[in-house]
């Protein structure tokens, strides 16, 4: 038996899917046109990331305030606060420079990108089969975190504009390229 909604309609799967896929459509649409805006437009899109992090400090730093309360240890409560304040105060610094948070988050990805290459290194030695590749992908990812550390606040941003503008170009066709097939399928 097929289940109907309140103006007689079916309601299976293939119905939902084609009520949904010109949404999924659309928003593809729309972070392609975003992932455009942000590589064409760095500071913008450095501006926004950096409001993105102070914002997400700021919630951090209330939640962990907030869990003071529900802490019973003193220790517990130490802690909440002293990484509720500083993630405050930290975030109440971005609010006011976001463009620097974004070219820490440069940074921090460079780092860690560096640091990911040597442990790829390290345990290329006991990869028999993947010596080769996880010693190429560690050596890449110590080059390209290196030499990132050491690009000036501007050269950051605009990398980091770069790599967002690709990431939502991407996401975005991916969307619309899923919406397209399911609507196909569902006809």
């Amino acid at each position: 038996m097929m289940a109907t909604n309140s103006h007689g309609q079916s309601n299976t799967p293939a119905d939902f899917v084609s009520a949904v896929s010109p949404w999924v459509a659309g928003l593809g649409v729309l972070l392609i046109l975003l992932g455009i805006i942000a590589i064409t437009h760095p500071a913008f899109t450095a501006i926004a990331t950096g409001l993105v992090i102070a914002y997400t400090l700021v919630l951090a730093g209330l939640a962990s305030l907030a869990a003071i309360a529900g802490d019973k240890s003193t220790g517990g409560k130490v802690a909440h606060a002293a990484f509720g304040l500083l993630a405050l105060a930290a975030g109440a610094f971005l609010l006011f420079l976001p463009m620097d948070g974004a070219v820490g988050l440069v940074w921090l990805v460079s780092a860690l990108l560096a640091a990911s290459g040597f442990a790829d290194l390290l345990s290329a030695r006991r990869a028999v089969g993947q010596r080769a590749f996880r010693t190429l992908l560690g050596l890449i990812n110590i080059a390209i975190g290196v030499y990132a550390l050491f690009l000036v606040p501007a050269d950051a941003v605009e990398i980091l504009a770069l790599l967002i503008g690709i990431s939502l170009v991407l996401r975005g066709l991916l969307l619309a390229m899923l919406a397209l097939v399911v609507r196909k399928l569902s006809t």
